[in-house]
């Protein structure tokens, strides 16, 4: 999860709020410059996180 400090769409208070609420392994990303949109660096973080933790079907041999 991350918290823009200048969002005005979803201020840092409702985004403390959720991620307190969440169970299980977490994380959170705090950009004091940012606010709604995610920057490109954000969104890597995101990817990487989710990548780590899934388990990738092993392949297939051919016929």
């Amino acid at each position: 999860m991350s918290v823009g400090f200048i969002d005005s769409v979803c201020p840092p208070s409702s985004c403390y709020a959720a991620y307190n609420s969440l169970r299980g392994d977490k994380t959170i990303i705090n950009e004091p410059t940012m606010a709604h949109a995610a920057p490109a660096h954000i969104h890597k973080a995101f990817m990487d996180y989710i990548l780590e933790r899934v388990q990738r079907p092993a392949a297939v041999p051919a016929p």
